[in-house]
């Protein structure tokens, strides 16, 4: 038997959106779309009121893996988020950022950078107290461990 669904094509040429007079590249992921279509189909049924076409065991399954696909989502944006920061940071080392002191710990205070959203863990050579901002100098950045260095900058 033929195929009833037209091939999918691609185009590098971006199309422009007519409502917005920009240019655009729309993406689809069927992934998130088949749960908003199952839950349209639920209100609509009752709005009509039908019966629903998908049960509640359906629906709860759809629920519980896109729970679980956008969970996925925000991990993967948060790491790669947080690696183009760390690589922007890396052309910095040497430098000194001013920071927060957010807890005092056994083994040093944690401090969080200004202007950037990072919190790392200093060990201050001087008493330090909770809210008093110091500086601290990146001493380096470990792209495959995701990890940025800091010590206490000296004055």
């Amino acid at each position: 038997s033929s195929r009833q669904t037209p091939p999918v094509g691609f185009s590098a040429v971006p199309e422009r959106q007519s409502g917005l007079g920009v240019t655009c590249c729309p993406i689809i992921n069927p992934g998130t779309r088949y749960p908003d279509l199952m839950v349209q189909r639920q209100v609509i049924a009752h709005l009509l009121g039908e019966d629903p076409p998908h049960s509640r065991e359906e629906m709860d399954t759809i629920r519980y893996r896109a729970q679980e696909e956008l969970q996925e989502m925000a991990s993967l944006q948060y790491y790669r988020e947080r690696h183009l920061l760390l690589k922007h940071l890396s052309s910095a080392v040497g430098k000194t950022f001013p920071a927060v002191v957010l807890y005092l710990r056994r083994d040093g205070a944690l401090v969080e950078l200004v202007g950037y959203p990072l919190k790392t863990v200093v060990r201050p050579s001087a008493a330090v107290e909770i809210g008093e901002k110091i500086r601290v100098c990146l001493s380096g950045v470990d792209l495959w461990e995701g990890r940025a260095h800091f010590g206490v900058a000296l004055k």
